[in-house]
């Protein structure tokens, strides 16, 4: 019902309950003890609201039954009844206890003969109950009746509430105790109320009748409070026991915190141990996120244990389902490093994670140094600059520092435990360059390109090139044909020929040249002594004490002009000279080749000369040699002076020239001269010899030239020797020349010009001459006078 009772009504009447409704008689013995009815005497009040209808039907039900020997009930019966608005009231309450009785498990049984009996009263209004009461359990015996000392009050009950309020919350096993509150209309508390309990969910948790929550599994249930037809209710939430997350150690090079949401996780991890809050009880079925966070300059690895597959980055999600242990690793960040070894070329180092290191000689830019993680492996490559703008090709010198093991051009380096530092080296070009020196001339070309030629002491073309590293360069002299490449110094020193230089620094190769010689064989023979002089210079010689013969050897450069002079000693004959000299005692040899000159000296064997004269005229004759000398004077046919005799030795060439006296001509040669048609006799000396010349009277012809010119005049007598020719060296120089003309004879006078010159002709008595005219050729008769005759030689 809606209705509320607002005044309590105090019933102090002991009440018999009976089932015919008389108080009176209900209460009364009667009949036999064992089959008479129990009776309950109580006083009860009951609160009764200030608004309640006259009409409201108020009634009382009253359920009884009797306790066994287990703890159990078994139920009696139940009955209702009515009740009036009265203030007190007589509710009789008979008892049948036949049942009871009959049921040797009762408690009790073997006691007393009683049963112990439980009264629950159910106050209703218009068939709501509105208050809930229990009364016992009671001793009954059959007959008796039995009071209850303490009243029993009911109220009109408005709510029923469970406490805690909210969510309680509880470990799978575990318990806890639920507790009801009664409030009537009024909002005042009602105790001493037994309330009924129910779970809707009894394998989540069950509840027993003392309101004591037994949690059975995970999840939600409502345990709620009944009294009447009010109740009330509480949610419990069942989770299972609290599960363990613990980091546990792992390796790792690097050092970083690991922490959860929610909180409780903040465990250290330093290469690979563990220090902090690194265990911790999470609620199971709890959501756990961890989260790495890296120290500076090391780097979050990666997720192990529980947290593989359910991992995010550095995020690890994990549901607390059971206990779980996770793992996380850090790796220290480690530094490789690229810098210059130190050489001249030029290059470019990349790798991995970002390296790209340009390099030129000893500087380094762009990036070369990155930062990976320990243990990570870099490879390096490098490339050498190619030719480009006139330099030459880059090439890779070799790693050094921790790449030094390295062979190639690639180096992998692994930063495990530290960092590393790689250096590499780029070679540039090298030059190879060539001097030129000595007095001779010629080239050297290599295959580099080099051509250096030298001539005279002049250099000149390409003498220095610069090649890539490592090449080889072959040098190639080539001497000139008055040349010889004497040999190597500086780089090449120690080759020979074709000169190799392997390009790995610079290199200054020195080639001389000398002019090319050739030798002068000189070959004394005879049993005389001599020297044989090289321009002027004594060239080889043969002494008394030297017997046999001598050989000497003169290098000479080649073209070089040498005169030899061959003298031969006191009491020796030049014999001549026989090889490249032929005969002679003088000669001037070019040195386009060896040569070979054998000079023979001899013994000297003297014979003598012996000028005599004929006919009857005077003259001289003398030898154009200086030594011996003749200068022998005929005077009327005969010889005069010591000069006419010559003692020479064997071999020797004496050349005679007979000149007249004046007025007196030479007419005839005589002796070892006779047949001789010139002025002049020449005669080689091998054994005692005569020599005459015939002098006659002549007349004596003057031939005088003039003129600009230059040119000769002849005089030949008709069966005479030719005289002496008028020279005129020295153009425009005048000239007189003596000529005598036998007596009876004629002579032909003829003119010959110089180059660049003509002759002019003759004027004089020439049988061709009638007049004062020129004439090329002139014949004189010979008149007993001196004439003159002129001549010159114009342009």
């Amino acid at each position: 019902m809606n209705r509320q009772f607002g005044s309590t009504l105090a019933l102090a009447s002991a009440l018999v309950l009976s089932g015919c409704g008389d108080l009176a008689n209900m209460v009364a013995s009667s009949g036999p003890a064992d089959a008479r009815p129990a009776r309950v005497a109580f006083t009860a009040s009951i609160a009764s609201p200030a608004a309640r209808s006259a009409a409201d039907v108020v009634s009382l039900r009253v359920t009884t039954s009797y306790l066994l020997a287990g703890g159990l009930r078994d139920t009696i019966g139940t009955q209702t009844l009515a009740l009036t608005s009265a203030s007190t009231q007589s509710v009789p309450i008979p008892v049948d206890l036949a049942g009871c009785l009959a049921d040797s498990n009762r408690e009790g049984a073997a006691t007393d003969g009683g049963c112990s009996v439980v009264l629950e009263l159910a106050l209703s209004v218009n068939d709501a109950v509105v208050d809930r009461q229990a009364v016992g359990p009671l001793r009954l015996k059959p007959g008796a009746t039995t009071e209850v000392s303490q009243p029993v009050t009911l109220f009109e009950i408005a709510s029923v509430t469970v406490a805690p309020t909210g969510t309680v919350s509880l470990i799978v096993g575990g318990t806890t105790t639920v507790t009801p509150s009664v409030k009537d209309s009024r909002g005042q508390v009602v105790t001493g109320r037994a309330v009924g309990w129910s779970t809707d969910a009894p394998t989540v948790a069950t509840v027993d009748g003392n309101g004591k929550v037994t949690a059975i599994g995970a999840g939600q249930a409502r345990i709620t409070a009944t009294l009447g037809s009010l109740s009330g209710s509480t949610l419990v939430q069942v989770v299972r026991p609290p599960v363990s997350l613990v980091i546990s150690p792992t390796t790792g090079s690097g050092t970083g915190v690991v922490r959860s949401v929610p909180a409780g996780i903040d465990c250290r991890i330093v290469a690979g141990t563990v220090s902090g809050a690194c265990a911790v009880d999470f609620a199971a079925d709890l959501q756990v996120t961890l989260t790495s966070v890296a120290d500076a300059g090391q780097q979050f690895g990666s997720w192990g244990g529980a947290c593989v597959g359910s991992s995010v980055g550095a995020s690890c999600t994990l549901t607390m389902a059971q206990a779980r242990t996770a793992s996380a690793q850090f790796t220290a960040m480690r530094r490789v490093t690229v810098a210059s070894a130190g050489t001249d070329g030029r290059g470019r180092v990349t790798g991995g994670f970002g390296m790209d290191c340009r390099i030129d000689g000893a500087g380094t830019t762009g990036t070369c140094a990155v930062d990976v993680a320990d243990g990570t492996p870099v490879t390096l490559t490098s490339v050498a600059d190619g030719a480009n703008a006139g330099v030459v090709a880059q090439v890779f010198g070799g790693w050094s520092g921790d790449c030094a093991a390295a062979s190639g051009t690639s180096c992998t380096l692994t930063p495990t435990g530290g960092n590393r530092a790689a250096s590499v080296g780029f070679l540039g070009g090298k030059a190879v360059s060539v001097v030129m020196t000595g007095i001779g001339g010629g080239s050297v070309t290599s295959t580099a390109g080099l051509s250096c030629i030298r001539s005279g002491d002049v250099t000149s073309g390409t003498c220095a090139q610069t090649v890539s590293h490592g090449t080889t360069v072959t040098l190639v002299p080539n001497a000139d044909p008055q040349s010889v490449f004497v040999g190597w110094s500086g780089a090449c020193a120690g080759q020979v020929g074709d000169c190799t230089l392997s390009m790995t620094q610079a290199r200054s190769a020195i080639a001389t040249y000398t002019r090319r010689t050739v030798s002068l064989n000189m070959i004394l023979t005879g049993g005389g002594n001599g020297v044989v002089t090289v321009n002027g210079i004594s060239g080889c010689d043969r002494t008394n004490t030297t017997f046999g013969t001598v050989t000497c050897v003169r290098d000479y450069d080649i073209g070089t002009v040498v005169t030899l002079s061959a003298n031969a000693g006191a009491g020796t004959d030049f014999l001549g000279n026989t090889g490249d000299c032929v005969g002679m005692t003088s000669c001037t040899l070019v040195m386009s080749q060896s040569r070979t000159v054998t000079s023979a000296f001899a013994g000297t064997v003297l014979v003598t000369l012996t000028i005599e004269g004929l006919a009857s005229g005077s003259g001289v004759l003398r030898s154009t040699e200086s030594t011996p000398r003749i200068n022998c004077a005929i005077v009327g046919g005969q010889p005069s002076g010591s000069g006419c005799v010559a003692t020479v030795p064997v071999g020797t060439s004496i050349t005679l020239q007979g000149t007249g006296n004046v007025g007196n001509a030479l007419t005839f040669w005589g002796g070892s001269c006779t047949g001789r048609v010139t002025h002049e006799c020449t005669l080689v000396v091998n054994a005692p010899m005569r020599a005459s010349a015939g002098f006659s009277a002549a007349i004596d012809v003057e031939v005088r030239l003039s003129g600009p010119g230059a040119g000769s005049i002849t005089f030949a007598p008709a069966g005479a020797p030719s005289q002496a020719p008028c020279v005129v060296s020295v153009p425009g120089t005048p000239v007189s020349c003596r000529y005598s003309l036998p007596g009876g004879t004629n002579a032909v006078l003829r003119g010959f010009s110089a180059p660049g010159w003509r002759f002019d002709g003759f004027i004089g008595p020439c049988v061709e001459s009638v007049s004062s005219t020129p004439v090329q050729e002139c014949t004189y008769r010979g008149i007993g006078f001196l004439r003159v005759f002129t001549a010159g030689f114009i342009p």
